[in-house]
């Protein structure tokens, strides 16, 4: 996956020794994707991918303290990006 096969809807500079950014696109098929694109580099190294019922599904077994959800790795990313999506959509209906 390069960056160009995605919409970037958000980006960060990484906090890691590694110089980057970790974005969310979404793809042409309606997946929104975390990915790390390392400085220079048109790689994008996908992370998580997911849907809006994907994260919403996510949200509910954490809600129900679902433990193999509430410790995995990804479900902490999946949510916060599904959030920073959420964020941006109210920004945008508000204006």
């Amino acid at each position: 996956m390069t960056v160009k096969d995605l919409t970037t809807l958000f980006e960060i500079e990484l906090v890691s020794p590694r110089s980057g950014q970790r974005k969310i696109g979404m793809g042409a098929d309606g997946v929104a994707h975390i990915v790390t694109v390392q400085e220079g580099h048109e790689i994008a190294m996908p992370i998580n991918s997911f849907t809006h019922r994907d994260a919403l599904t996510l949200a509910r077994a954490v809600m129900a303290g679902h433990e193999r959800t509430v410790t995995d790795s990804g479900t902490q990313r999946v949510l916060a990006a599904a959030f920073i999506l959420l964020d941006q959509q109210a920004e945008k209906d508000h204006r």
